[in-house]
């Protein structure tokens, strides 16, 4: 849980402070869905802090897709954009 104190921090733009409890369950499910939550928790969080700014997500993608809201995205936009499984199909 080190990730979330650090690149975390860096990454999303805010602190993400976890119960030892939650944490620790986070950790130790075998299925990884306590984990999973937690991840969508903090994009679901920094989407929300985008919500002025389309939420994150980038001008020049299909709406009608579905995306995973993520500060990677804003970096491809503004200039370091490269060949992505997740890129908008145009055509």
């Amino acid at each position: 849980m080190d990730w979330l104190h650090g690149q975390c921090a860096s990454i999303y733009s805010m602190n993400v402070e976890l119960q030892d409890e939650l944490a620790n369950m986070a950790v130790s499910n075998p299925s990884g869905d306590v984990l999973d939550a937690v991840l969508c928790a903090i994009q679901a969080a920094w989407a929300f802090l985008k919500r002025h700014d389309g939420y994150g997500i980038p001008s020049d993608v299909d709406l009608l897709e579905g995306w995973i809201i993520d500060p990677h995205l804003i970096a491809c936009e503004a200039g370091a954009r490269h060949k992505s499984p997740f890129a908008a199909k145009k055509g």
